[in-house]
């Protein structure tokens, strides 16, 4: 059976990932959560383990997406290293899921949960940007430094 081997290599990345983001760094459990392909990682693996149809779809679009985030990582690091490797492995579980369950029915039933995760995955990443806001880029001014004010 190829999805024991499929799952166990999700939940072993994930893993990894959460030690390298969550342990090993100043930002703990929460920014793990919310910031890297893990927690998509294990809901893949039990997806693919039990054969959980319906989160199998709604997992394709967070396999896309966040796949499309870990390749635009701006420098690598071993973390960015755990999530390239994790998305590919999310997207080989992707490719399996749809490959062994080949007909039209089902093909219109991913599709269906495919655009459904799709709406739950953008409302996920605008919450996210509620919590974790981009640091704002901006130039300082002489002023603001202080450096004529004497």
């Amino acid at each position: 059976m190829i999805r024991k081997p499929i799952a166990l290599l999700n939940i072993l990345i994930a893993a990894v990932s959460f030690y390298l983001i969550a342990v090993r760094s100043d930002w703990g459990f929460v920014y793990w959560l919310l910031s890297s392909t893990a927690p998509f990682m294990i809901l893949t693996a039990v997806a693919v383990f039990f054969k959980i149809r319906i989160l199998q779809g709604l997992l394709l679009p967070a396999l896309l997406f966040f796949s499309i985030g870990a390749l635009a990582a701006y420098e690598f690091t071993w973390g960015t290293f755990f999530a390239i490797l994790g998305a590919l492995v999310m997207l080989a579980s992707a490719i399996y899921i749809i490959v062994r369950n080949i007909s039209k029915l089902v093909i219109v039933r991913l599709l269906i949960r495919f655009l459904i995760g799709t709406v739950l995955l953008v409302s996920f990443l605008f919450l996210r940007e509620r919590i974790i806001p981009e640091p704002e880029l901006r130039e300082i001014t002489a002023a603001e430094i202080n450096i004529f004010d004497k």
